[in-house]
């Protein structure tokens, strides 16, 4: 069977459609929103202090829609701006005791998940599945529209 380009991409589009539309359900008990979990999730591995332009970068969002999502999540006393002590117009953030705490509840629950939606998917077709979503994420960024 020939499938061609538009079908891989409706499909591609409905899985994703289909993994997001659980994540607020299955956020809702912890209080958190999927994109509040991202963050926590980022910074809980960041290696070093993180703007919040580097933040948008790493969420591939618009900076201007991190502020809001870092402002909700400051009032939660899960993240905290720090100011640089190198450069004082940049802020970065970090995980509060109270957003660790809640990471460390949430992260185990969220990968139980995650490998339950992936069971049926062997390593081997996750090797070649991985490297076809790096090789058409590389080609839609290098891609002018």
């Amino acid at each position: 069977m020939k499938i061609d380009s538009e079908t891989l991409l409706v499909e591609l589009l409905a899985a994703t459609n289909a993994i997001w539309s659980q994540s607020r359900p299955f956020f809702e008990p912890f209080d958190i929103s999927d994109a509040q979990f991202n963050v926590l999730n980022l910074l809980a591995h960041a290696k070093e202090p993180t703007s919040q332009r580097e933040l948008a970068e790493q969420l591939l969002t618009d900076k201007s829609a991190v502020t809001g999502l870092v402002d909700r999540m400051e009032r939660k006393d899960l993240i905290r701006r720090k100011a640089s002590p190198k450069d004082r117009r940049v802020y970065h953030l970090e995980l509060t005791a109270k957003g660790l705490a809640l990471w460390k509840k949430v992260r185990p629950v969220y990968l139980k998940e995650v490998d339950r939606i992936f069971a049926h998917i062997s390593g081997s077709q996750r090797e070649v599945f991985f490297n076809l979503l790096v090789d058409l994420k590389e080609k839609a960024n290098s891609t002018k529209v």
